[in-house]
């Protein structure tokens, strides 16, 4: 294979990647700002995007904004197209 595999990290490495908890990448996936990890057999992963995505929160959260200002600003559905 000559091209690089998506990144597959379970919830507890994703969230070490992004320098928060577990109990954090949960609430903001409950609040829609993450999308839903590919699921295989019993176990979720995220990739890259999720990634991305949590350190975006993280740096607008260090802005000031709030959760809720966030999930608008970001076009609420974590699917949706910012």
């Amino acid at each position: 294979m000559s091209g690089e595999a998506e990144p597959r990290l379970t919830i507890g490495e994703l969230a070490a990647a992004a320098g928060m908890t577990v109990r954090n990448v949960r609430n903001h996936a409950a609040r829609g700002l993450l999308a839903p990890p590919r699921l295989v057999a019993r176990t979720g992963y995220y990739g890259a995007e999720h990634l991305e995505r949590l350190k975006l929160i993280r740096a607008m959260q260090a802005e000031g904004f709030n959760l809720e200002a966030i999930a608008c600003l970001l076009g609420g559905a974590a699917g949706a197209p910012a």
